[in-house]
């Protein structure tokens, strides 16, 4: 197989996904389509492809907006797959592929795909954050818990919980009129409860939107309503509280970008100040906006850079695969594009489509080994003798690990 023959496939199974996703119509039409690429391409057949097309499923699940049925269109492709899936990978590999997705992870548990045992219980605690899945995971994880745990999360299960747990949504009632643009009842419940159009919303435990559950820190409290309006696009809800003159920051760009409501986008991009962020030096430049360190080893290796609200537009555009929005952004606001930063994010998000048009990068075949697309670099690298960066070739650790020198004799660094 040659490298672009992978890349068209891979690039067709993001499309076809995301096509069975975003349909409003013909649904079962797309989803047929789908099926059928799987199959005429073997993905279930070959066990790399397949990891592949699943971590793919999760990326777009993380970022991408999340329209009406969206969460049950995703849970229609797995059951499909859900015996080549058990078959394929063993319980722990399943959840490594879909644990930043709690819905998704829901659904396997509910399916009987996956399950919460002890060997996944000692690999959670051991890698990651055991209580990043308490308490939306209680029921499945309380025979593995302490009674002080237990007194402690049983106060968080009401007799709706599970309910809540499935829609997998911030459950104050103002955010669910937020989410379904309801203007006049919105109006009506702030004025009731005299609530501020500046406030934020209640941290909630049902809320699963990565980007959202990640701004929502405890000691800086849930997103603004505004923010949490530009984020599903509510556009009325949206224009009503910018003409409330509320604090906006430039991140609430980044907001805009999930909700791909380009008349929210566009009126936040009048806005000229939110796009002049005042520069920051040395260690300043990688902290967010709570004040924590944020930051790639990219960062790190070119430690003067930094990343501006026009940067971090660009990324989001490109995680949420919102690719018409990341060619809008790189014609609007960038005289020179950032070729190393594209490849760079959309290695990461497995956005096929922009890994094709830049894949002539030199800094490619650094990001594939990174993010293990053990596949496509191999294949690059069979293909000619490629160039590669000195920033690539600095983390010659990575490249030592995966290939023998064979390979590494083919390297010439530029």
């Amino acid at each position: 197989m040659e490298v672009q023959t992978y890349l068209e496939k891979m690039k067709s199974l993001q499309k076809g996904f995301l096509s069975f996703l975003t349909c409003k119509t013909k649904e079962e039409e797309n989803y047929q389509n789908l099926i059928q690429l799987l199959d005429d391409y073997k993905i279930k057949e070959n066990q790399s492809d397949f990891k592949m097309f699943l971590r793919l499923i999760t990326k777009i699940a993380n970022n991408d907006q999340h329209l009406p049925n969206y969460f049950i269109k995703i849970k229609s492709v797995i059951d499909n797959i859900k015996n080549e899936i058990k078959q394929t990978f063993s319980n722990r590999e399943i959840f490594d592929i879909f644990r930043s997705n709690k819905r998704i992870i829901l659904f396997l548990i509910e399916a009987n795909i996956i399950a919460f045992d002890e060997t996944l219980i000692h690999h959670l605690k051991r890698v990651h954050s055991f209580s990043d899945f308490l308490p939306f995971f209680f029921p499945e994880l309380k025979p593995f818990l302490t009674e002080k745990e237990i007194e402690k999360y049983s106060k968080e299960i009401t007799d709706d919980f599970e309910e809540k747990r499935k829609i997998g949504e911030n459950d104050d009632d103002i955010s669910e009129l937020i989410r379904n643009d309801k203007i006049d009842e919105f109006i009506a419940y702030i004025n009731k409860n005299k609530i501020q159009a500046s406030s934020k919303l209640k941290v909630s435990i049902f809320e699963t939107n990565k980007f959202i559950a990640i701004k929502s820190l405890p000691h800086t409290g849930s997103s603004t309503l505004i923010e949490y309006a530009a984020y599903f696009g509510s556009v009325k809800i949206f224009k009503y509280l910018y003409s409330q003159n509320v604090q906006m920051k430039p991140k609430l760009l980044t907001y805009s970008i999930h909700g791909a409501n380009m008349e929210i986008f566009h009126l936040l991009e009048k806005n000229k100040s939110l796009l002049e962020e005042p520069k920051k030096k040395g260690y300043s430049a990688f902290k967010n906006e709570f004040g924590e360190f944020e930051y790639d080893v990219e960062d790190l290796i070119h430690f003067n850079s930094k990343r501006t609200i026009r940067d971090k537009c660009l990324i989001e555009a490109i995680r949420c695969h919102h690719n018409e929005m990341v060619r809008y952004i790189l014609k609007k606001w960038f005289k020179k594009k950032d070729e190393s930063l594209i490849i760079s994010k959309s290695v990461q998000s497995l956005n096929f489509e922009l890994i094709e048009e830049y894949f002539k990068c030199e800094d490619t075949f650094y990001y594939l080994c990174k993010h293990d697309y053990y596949t496509l670099a191999v294949l690059l690298l069979k293909t000619k003798k490629i160039n590669v960066s000195k920033k690539a070739i600095s983390n010659i650790i990575i490249l030592t690990v995966m290939f023998n020198n064979f390979f590494i004799n083919k390297i010439s660094v530029i």
